[in-house]
């Protein structure tokens, strides 16, 4: 089993397109709008990971993106993480289902070390799964740490940066710092986003 940057080596990158279509675009799936395009996306990430089987299947993907969205020192790992081989008997639980904290996030963390970022992140929607991330979160070298509250992740529109107010977008942050450095992402209390959302 290979970890790969499909920016580095571009043959993968017909065949991730290709499983994403298949996998993902023809298929009832909750964050189906995350892969609409994703080739265009594709091009904006500091890395974009896969793991590739030994019959050269593509089983996992994973990257590490500012993409502007983000201030200039923050970058966010594990985005647009998918599992190829997941079904409900698998849980974040199993040892072989831990592709994001045992090849995902060591070599995008190295990146983000050469790229010169201070905070690297990942994200989990949703405040059920707020204890699934911290597990996640306790097995990333270096570890990751849930920050309080939840956090907007989204694109901020026009000129005055107006704050994307999806309930999607307000997520649970788990922070490693590189080095000491502000971080700077709209931050509303749990209390704040279960009255906010409570109706959802």
């Amino acid at each position: 089993m290979r970890c790969v940057d499909v920016l580095i080596e571009q043959n993968y990158v017909g065949p991730l397109l290709e499983k994403i279509d298949l996998n993902i675009n023809r298929v009832k799936h909750r964050n189906n709008n995350n892969y609409v395009n994703f080739e265009k996306r594709l091009y904006d990430y500091d890395a974009f990971y896969i793991m590739v089987d030994n019959e050269n299947d593509i089983i996992a993907m994973s990257g590490l993106y500012n993409g502007g969205i983000y201030p200039s020192n923050t970058v966010r790992a594990l985005d647009r993480t998918y599992y190829f081989n997941w079904n409900k008997g698998n849980s974040i639980y199993q040892k072989h289902n831990r592709y994001n904290t045992t090849y995902f996030w060591p070599a995008q963390y190295k990146v983000a070390v050469q790229k010169g970022y201070s905070n690297i992140f990942f994200s989990v929607q949703d405040l059920r799964k707020r204890n699934a991330g911290a597990i996640i979160a306790k097995r990333t070298v270096p570890e990751a740490k849930l920050l309080p509250g939840m956090y907007n992740t989204c694109r901020k529109y026009g000129k005055d940066n107006t704050i994307n107010e999806d309930m999607l977008c307000w997520q649970n942050i788990y922070l490693h710092q590189i080095k000491e450095d502000t971080f700077e992402l709209p931050k509303i209390s749990l209390e704040e986003y279960k009255t906010r959302y409570k109706d959802l």
